[in-house]
């Protein structure tokens, strides 16, 4: 009679512990630039957000404004008035809207350019690093000052906000 021993060999565990490494490395390769992809798409979102606030902001603001007036003291500063209120301060890191720590880490740049027709742009542009990392714009129709015949200022033709 022989006596057999029942159990692995150490050879037989080393050859399943190398083609489990295998699998995995193999698995690993591809799920991580999965993980990147959803931190880009993560980052994308919050982006989106923080513009989709401001615009409505802005267009609740502006869209049903009777005038709209921009001072410019010649310095690179001004100010965007709706209705004699202010809005927004032009290149200063204070603004009625919306606080500087809004944005975290990120720079805005804020366009208004008249399209004429009582019809402005607003685009945000999102910086990081002094690169664009998320812009969006909406096209506003300034619905009292179109039944009123009030045109937008001149010199208020293309106006960009800095923070």
């Amino acid at each position: 009679m022989t006596n057999r021993k029942k159990g692995f060999t150490i050879l037989e565990m080393v050859i399943v512990l190398a083609l489990v490494a295998i699998l995995s490395l193999v698995l690993w390769s591809f799920l991580r630039p999965m993980l990147g992809t959803n931190q880009k798409i993560t980052e994308t979102v919050k982006y989106s957000e923080m513009t989709t606030n401001v615009l409505e902001q802005l267009r609740g603001q502006l869209k049903y404004a009777k005038e709209i007036n921009y001072t410019d003291p010649g310095d690179g500063s001004g100010v965007i008035m709706a209705n004699s209120q202010e809005i927004i301060y032009v290149k200063d890191t204070t603004t009625i809207l919306f606080d500087s720590d809004y944005f975290e880490d990120l720079e805005p740049v804020i366009l208004f350019k008249d399209e004429g027709d009582y019809s402005l742009l607003i685009r945000i542009s999102l910086l990081k690093d002094d690169e664009v990392v998320y812009e969006a714009e909406d096209h506003l129709e300034l619905v009292n000052m179109k039944l009123n015949g009030t045109r937008v200022p001149a010199g208020y033709s293309e106006v960009v906000w800095y923070q």
